[in-house]
Formats: structure tokens, sequence, C-alpha cells
């Protein structure tokens, strides 16, 4: 266990100044070795005038792969910025993977989770499956769109389409039409209640 560098000078980018080792011992099973670390590394050669960035790193692997050390899974950079599957993460939260990427959040209180991921082809999936409830979309506090448990699309409880693919509306007036063209919104099509 080291916490502190053995001088003040950081000669490299990448220069580890800390870090704490877990090693198992265990040399019967073939599993002794370095099996995980987290380490701070500089992010740039001290230059006299700016002090180097630290980056935190956190690595973890199967030893049972022959690697005695193991591969970087996580980095939490200078500016704060924390990457999971890389090492240089652009944003507060930069998720990489190869295949099914996913992000999962699961509330314990409820069967089933929610899920954003891209698939092997590239396509996005925002799933919830918790069952009998809904995806709803809020723009600026206001619920904008809803697609429910039947897959039926609601924009603002004014207008829906089913799960048949039929639109149906609220039934407007000759001021406000429920149908309106872009435009010229006080113009469209209603239903007459008469």
């Amino acid at each position: 266990l080291r916490l502190s560098s053995k001088d003040q000078t950081i000669a490299a980018a990448d220069e580890v100044v800390g870090s704490i080792t877990f090693n198992n011992n265990d040399v019967s099973t073939g599993m002794a070795g370095v099996m995980a670390k987290i380490d701070a590394a500089s992010n740039r050669l001290y230059d006299g005038d700016n002090a180097s960035g630290m980056n935190l790193r956190f690595f973890a692997g199967d030893k049972g792969d022959g690697v005695n050390t193991p591969p970087e899974r996580m980095r939490i950079d200078s500016s704060g910025n924390v990457g999971i599957g890389t090492t240089s993460p652009a944003y507060q939260l930069d998720v990489h993977g190869s295949g099914n990427s996913r992000i999962r959040v699961k509330n314990t209180s409820v069967t089933g989770e929610a899920q954003f991921h891209h698939d092997g082809n590239g396509d996005l999936y925002i799933k919830n499956s918790v069952s009998g409830r809904n995806l709803a979309f809020v723009n600026n506090g206001t619920e904008r769109m809803r697609i429910d448990s039947t897959g039926q699309i609601d924009f603002n409880s004014n207008a829906r389409i089913e799960e048949d693919g039929l639109f149906k509306s609220s039934n407007g007036t000759a001021t406000a039409p429920s149908h309106a063209f872009l435009n010229d919104p006080d113009n469209g099509m209603f239903r007459a209640t008469t």
C-alpha cells in the first residue's frame, strides 16, 4: 500500500503517484497475482507553471486470463468526468462498450427495470420492463408524450395514436380546431357537437 509519491516531480503523463493493489497469493490454484488495483496517475507532464492533474483509475480482471495487470475498467479524470470502458471520458458519465452496451436502472421496490442501450446493430432502445407501467417524456417540467403499457401513444392528453395505428384526438372547436395546419393554427378540422 503506497499512498504518496516517492518524489514531487511528475516526469511524464500517466505517472503513478499512489496506488492500492489487491493481490491473491494462492499459487495452488494458479490465481496468484494482481487481481485489482486503484491508482492515481498524472494526466500530463508537470511544466513548472501548471501542476499536473490527476486521474483516479480502477483496474479489475480475471487472473485466469494469465494477465498479471488487470485492465482498466473505470476512470475519474481530473475534471471530474467518469469513464466506464474508456480512458478518455468526455462527459460527466461516458460509457463505452461493444455489442449490447447498456445502462440499467433498477428500483428494488418494483419488479422490473429501466434500460437504455444500443444493440449490436447500433439501434437505440429505451426499455421499461415494469409490467403495466408507462414510458413518459417530460420537457420543461411538463409531460409531453406517454407510451402506455398497451403501446398507445398519448400527446398532452389531447391526442393519441392507438396500438393499431388509429389516431384519436379531442373534439376541438371552430376557433381552436383539434387538427390545425402548421402555419395557420386557427384553421383546420374539428368535430362539431351539434
